[in-house]
């Protein structure tokens, strides 16, 4: 028998799945928004928070192979998303970093958020509690 707070979690978890959905959905709505995979999207989102990092540290950070790290930034080279630098101390070291193109695409996904998301919490809610548990959630299961 679970307890209410095995149950809470899991629906909880249900929630936050089902959130993600629906706003994947509204993203894919806008053609100005470059569709990507999960696992793209993930690396984008690293990529953003570690601009400059190397294959090899991504892959480490997000418990990838160095093959599967290589293929998706491959991958979000051609779409234009990513660009590759050389490292100014070692010129063998190829960084990461976010193209204008991608910049323009989160800008446009975090306005759409903000619209789906501000519709849908009323003024009078503060975000802020459900923000610190997603942190919570987010860092510990690093």
């Amino acid at each position: 028998m679970t307890s209410s707070r095995d149950e809470d979690l899991i629906e909880l978890a249900d929630r936050i799945v089902h959130v993600a959905r629906k706003l994947n959905v509204r993203m894919q709505q806008d053609p100005q928004i470059i569709t990507l995979t999960p696992l793209e999207a993930h690396v984008m989102r690293h990529i953003d928070h570690n601009p400059g990092i190397t294959s090899s540290h991504l892959a480490a950070d997000l418990d990838l192979r160095t093959s599967n790290a290589s293929t998706v930034l491959r991958s979000l080279v051609e779409k234009e998303l990513l660009r590759r630098e050389s490292s100014t101390e070692d010129r063998r070291v190829v960084r990461y970093v976010l193209t204008d193109t991608a910049a323009e695409t989160i800008r446009r996904l975090h306005e759409h958020w903000v619209a789906g998301l501000g519709s849908a919490i009323p003024d009078s809610v503060d975000p802020g509690a459900a923000l610190e548990i997603l942190r919570l959630l987010e860092d510990a299961l690093e």
